[in-house]
């Protein structure tokens, strides 16, 4: 699994090939902190939302963006123990 903020179609396909899967994630700038410097978090905090500008990229399954139903699905299936 990885997790990027943006992937070409062509990277996406050849990820998912390999056997491996996509999700395009936004990441604020705390959020990003939190990331790179995890040590210095009590507690991580929470994914924001990406700006309304933002939101159909992250809305689209074939860009693989974590907010379309279909990557909301499978992250829960994963979670749940039902898929691998």
């Amino acid at each position: 699994d990885i997790e990027v903020t943006r992937a070409s179609k062509s990277a996406i396909a050849a990820i998912e090939n390999a056997g491996g899967t996509v999700t395009c994630v936004h990441h604020n700038r705390l959020g990003l902190r939190a990331l790179l410097a995890p040590e210095k978090f009590e507690r991580l905090p929470k994914n924001a939302k990406p700006p309304p500008k933002l939101m159909p990229f992250y809305l689209d399954y074939e860009r693989r963006g974590y907010l379309s139903p279909e990557i909301q699905l499978r992250q829960q299936k994963k979670k749940l123990g039902l898929s691998k």
